[in-house]
């Protein structure tokens, strides 16, 4: 999966993973179980080297990412 990420780093693709180290390796949205509910954790920085934008909505609902 990482070297996969590491290809499409610098192409306009937003990659959504669910692996526990999914955005600390260069993906841009991992989903996550918390609590027994579904959370999002978008890495901004990746989205904007990606040349993708991510509305403020998702951003605010998002946690952030931890590298």
């Amino acid at each position: 999966m990482r070297e996969l990420v590491e290809t499409l780093r610098n192409c306009s693709v937003l990659t959504v993973g669910d692996t526990d180290d999914f955005t600390a390796n260069g993906g841009i949205v991992q989903f996550k179980v918390i609590d027994a509910r579904v959370r999002i954790e978008i890495d901004a920085e990746a989205a904007g080297r990606a040349n993708l934008r991510i509305s403020s909505k998702l951003l605010s609902l998002a946690d952030p990412a931890r590298h």
